[in-house]
């Protein structure tokens, strides 16, 4: 059972709970809460360290879960957390859905779908930066979920025979890890496009690093069978920072998103339920795109 902590600052980490300890944690939280909100302290938690920038904290034969205990400093805590939000009560509101993403000297305006498919190309390698909300309906199981990348930066590693080289990184490279590359079909009122998501953003919405996954299926096992926990993805309605670039015509409609933000878990009445399109509701942004008006155009 994994558990996902959030901070203000929507810095994220991972609690992992083993056999019986999910068993204690949840009659704890049932016995405690009594369908309100809790105080949960865990104790006695392993450290571990999944790459350079992931740590999860995972149960042991040490670990206990305590809910509303009677202790001097929790109970400031809580205290302080009542008063910040406004309650006086012993309830706590439920999380405020919030987007934690605005608008940027690099992302100034947010589009629909359809507005983005309409969007004129930029040319050589500008790229136009804009936001746009949107749920994710479905992952392609036509594409791999994971790429190759270079121990130091995001960019896929080069082989060359033995050797190994990445276009950003100088000097020989002797290593390479996994990362997360998805491909997401996405809609909104207007429209529906494919987003590419890659590592940080989905380890975000799924809650758990690639180095897990592929701990749990085996190194030697990975393939292009899309794993179970990236549908957790499915359903979700984002904010998405989507990069338009001059690769996006005719055929290559996939936009690479640089950030996003998650607005809520399930689909609002505004989003159409796929396949219940209209005939002529546009599904891509490059059909009839062409090199002399460098416009994308729905046919």
């Amino acid at each position: 059972m994994d558990i996902r902590l959030v901070d203000e600052r929507d810095q994220r980490m991972i609690v992992t709970l083993w056999e019986e300890r999910v068993t204690q944690f949840r009659e704890s939280l049932a016995a405690a809460s009594n369908g309100r909100a809790a105080f949960v302290v865990i104790t006695g938690l392993l450290a571990k360290k999944y790459s350079l920038a992931t740590v999860i904290l995972s149960s042991g034969d040490g670990t206990t879960t305590y809910c509303n205990i009677d202790y001097g400093p929790l109970n400031d805590l809580k205290a302080a957390v009542l008063v910040a939000t406004g309650h006086t009560s012993d309830t706590l509101p439920p999380p405020a859905t919030a987007r934690l993403m605005s608008a940027t000297a690099d992302a100034t305006k947010e589009k629909t779908i359809q507005e983005i498919l309409e969007s004129d190309l930029p040319k050589g390698d500008e790229v136009i930066r804009v936001l746009c909300e949107a749920t994710i309906m479905s992952i392609s199981k036509y594409d791999d979920w994971f790429y190759n990348s270079c121990p130091n930066c995001p960019c896929r590693i080069q082989f060359d025979g033995d050797k190994l080289s990445c276009r950003l990184c100088p000097g020989p490279i002797d290593k390479y890890r996994q990362s997360y590359r998805v491909n997401v079909r996405v809609q909104d009122a207007t429209a529906r496009t494919t987003f590419t998501l890659f590592n940080k953003e989905v380890e975000r919405l799924v809650g758990v690093p690639i180095e897990k996954v592929i701990g749990e299926i085996g190194q030697d096992k990975i393939g292009p069978e899309v794993p179970p926990i990236l549908n957790n993805m499915v359903a979700k309605k984002c904010l998405f920072e989507v990069k338009i670039i001059s690769y996006n015509t005719s055929g290559h409609d996939c936009y690479t998103i640089a950030r996003l933000s998650e607005i809520q878990s399930t689909p609002t009445p505004s989003v159409l339920e796929p396949g219940k399109l209209p005939e002529d509701f546009p599904e891509t942004s490059n059909k009839g795109a062409t090199e002399s008006s460098k416009k994308q155009r729905i046919s």
